[in-house]
């Protein structure tokens, strides 16, 4: 488990004395808390749906009246998948996660970016590469991007793993070394850096829309759709389109009671964004004949690739269609 989780998570606190707590087998939001107020833990590690579901479990104790106590967090990572901007603005404001960062890594690698940037930094990108390692951000022919223009992420330094187990061949596709011999290992996510260097994730490569020959990135309409004080959390995919391609398709989990129509939540990405970014079809959790939830793995990541069959076949149902006729012409 050589990424973020050993590193930054075990290590960090062996190296520092400090006390581990595992507040239950499986992740629980209330046990948690619990274990916050209880242990006065400073820290918390996860991944973006860890930390929507805390900060829920810790809404809903304060609405029915429940003094929660949080004063003791002060740091934490989180990983895994890029965090909602929003997101990371209310954990710092209702949780005290003050040093809260988000860590850009992976587990064919250590963690890749600064830790400790600005707030206005850690809340809106993943920091700036590490010393002693390279980055570059490349075009779909391997040439180097301007800044402030999107493309694949490519690394490189002592932190890169050796190679996929008796896999050489996925090796060979990942890992290619240069003219200079550097070797570079190619992550599949999109990035923009600043010329400041700091980093922002778009993205993964396998998930942007191409609308009509236009790249749309999920990310960023997922950014705008959570901003919005009645949706909890969204899920943006690619939906097929005779006309277009591909459309954007969106899965979205309200906040408990509130109401929110397919149409209002094409407007708040229109007016977020512009309007080819805005969704052709939308998918309330739970609600005419949708899946209760979004698909996720063991450790709390959202499955894209079963989203975007689930939205094939709703699509192909009606199911979900906004009703304006030129979807975000």
């Amino acid at each position: 488990m050589p990424d973020t989780r050993l590193v930054l998570g075990n290590l960090a606190a062996w190296t520092h004395g400090a006390c581990i707590v595992y507040p239950s087998e499986i992740f629980s939001p209330p046990a948690i808390v619990d274990a916050v107020a209880q242990e006065r833990c400073t820290a918390l590690h996860g991944v973006p749906t860890h930390f929507l579901g805390v900060l829920a479990e810790v809404q809903r104790r304060r609405t029915d009246g429940e003094n929660v106590d949080t004063r003791s967090l002060r740091t934490g990572i989180a990983a895994g998948s890029p965090i909602p901007i929003d997101l990371m603005k209310q954990l710092i404001e209702k949780l005290n996660l003050i040093e809260l960062t988000v860590a850009y890594g992976m587990s064919a690698s250590q963690p890749l970016t600064t830790p400790d940037d600005p707030v206005i930094k850690r809340v809106e990108t993943v920091g700036r590469i590490l010393p002693h390692v390279k980055a570059k951000i490349v075009d779909l022919e391997g040439r180097v991007v301007p800044v402030e223009t999107p493309g694949e992420i490519l690394v490189a330094g002592y932190l890169l793993q050796k190679g996929y187990w008796n896999d050489p061949e996925q090796t060979a596709r990942v890992m290619q070394t240069d003219e200079e011999k550097t070797l570079w290992m190619h992550t599949g996510d999109e990035g923009i850096m600043d010329e400041e260097g700091y980093l922002r994730i778009v993205g993964r490569i396998k998930d942007i829309i191409i609308r009509g020959g236009e790249n749309l990135f999920p990310v960023q309409i997922e950014n705008v759709l959570t901003a919005h004080p009645h949706i909890r959390e969204a899920a943006v995919v690619a939906v097929p389109d005779p006309k277009y391609g591909e459309v954007v398709g969106a899965w979205i989990v309200r906040e408990a009671q509130t109401a929110m129509s397919k149409e209002e939540t094409r407007r708040i990405v229109a007016d977020g964004m512009n309007p080819q970014n805005s969704p052709a079809w939308v998918w309330f959790l739970g609600e005419d004949g949708v899946p209760e939830e979004i698909p996720k793995t063991a450790s709390g990541k959202v499955q894209k690739h079963i989203l975007r069959e689930w939205s094939k076949e709703l699509a192909r149902k009606g199911i979900g269609r906004t009703s304006s006729d030129d979807r975000g012409r």
